[in-house]
């Protein structure tokens, strides 16, 4: 816009010298030597560092950021204060690249099982971390198989799906929360992480033993332990998905793993700040 505007007179450079030359001669052949006035040199002398009009490139430097200003904005954008967002494709690459056993052995066996034979005996679950064993709804509701191998807790986060009877557990000293919350991935489930992440927490230091479920043991139970581990043991997302992955074949859905990106990104500008 400038550019266009100011070729018109030359280039922007101020007046063509063949105007301010003719201009000059004519008003100092004028202008009486003894007229107290100033004579145009002047005026010509004290502006003589001033240019009549500005340049085109003195509106790109007016408009454009110095080196100074780019570099000290790409040191803010590189500080160590503003992390780098974790996202939920990378989680997604982390559950795909870490294999699980087929074959694994269940608490309390001796022998390993596959998914069908877990199936035959209507019962599905994996110790995925000290304390904290992931399991589908048929094994909370088998309370002779928990007291077998020393449960203490259960969390059911699919009441809908997988209806327990709290009294029941309170009369074989198992504590129990449960809550519902649909396997979808426009379902909001980090609104319970804080309760669900203290409810294992209180269960793992008193050294007890805790079975989180949902109706496969897959996606809201996982999703709830992985929350636990980047709370309480400073885990990334990452890495919690991929040491539970490492033995149970989870797999919450994309809505989950976006919330638990979001819970990391949380939890380090929580300690940037």
């Amino acid at each position: 816009m400038y550019s266009s505007s100011y070729s018109m007179y030359g280039g922007g450079g101020g007046y063509p010298s063949a105007l301010t030359s003719g201009f000059t001669a004519s008003y100092t052949s004028i202008a009486s030597p003894r007229t107290s006035r100033p004579r145009y040199r002047d005026y010509s002398s004290r502006y003589s560092n001033m240019s009549a009009y500005p340049t085109p490139m003195n509106y790109r430097n007016l408009m454009t950021p110095s080196r100074g200003d780019t570099v000290s904005r790409n040191l803010r954008i590189k500080s160590p204060s503003i992390p780098r967002e974790r996202t939920r494709d990378e989680l997604i690459d982390s559950i795909i690249h870490t294999r699980t056993k087929e074959h694994r052995v269940m608490p309390g066996f001796r022998s390993s099982s596959d998914y069908g034979e877990r199936q035959s005996m209507k019962v599905d679950c994996d110790r995925v971390f000290n304390g904290i064993i992931i399991g589908n709804g048929e094994t909370v509701l088998n309370i002779d198989y928990l007291k077998g191998i020393g449960v203490t807790h259960v969390l059911n986060t699919a009441e809908g799906h997988v209806p327990a009877n709290p009294g029941k557990f309170s009369c074989y000293g198992i504590k129990y929360y449960g809550f519902h919350v649909d396997d979808l991935p426009g379902s909001n489930i980090s609104r319970y992480f804080h309760r669900t992440t203290e409810f294992i927490h209180k269960a793992v230091e008193s050294g007890g033993l805790i079975v989180v479920n949902c109706y496969m043991g897959w996606s809201r139970s996982a999703t709830c332990v992985a929350a636990y581990l980047m709370m309480k043991h400073n885990m990334t997302a990452t890495r919690a998905v991929e040491t539970i992955r490492g033995s149970r074949p989870i797999r919450p859905n994309a809505g989950f793993l976006q919330q638990l990106a979001d819970l990391e990104n949380t939890l380090k500008k929580r300690i940037s700040w």
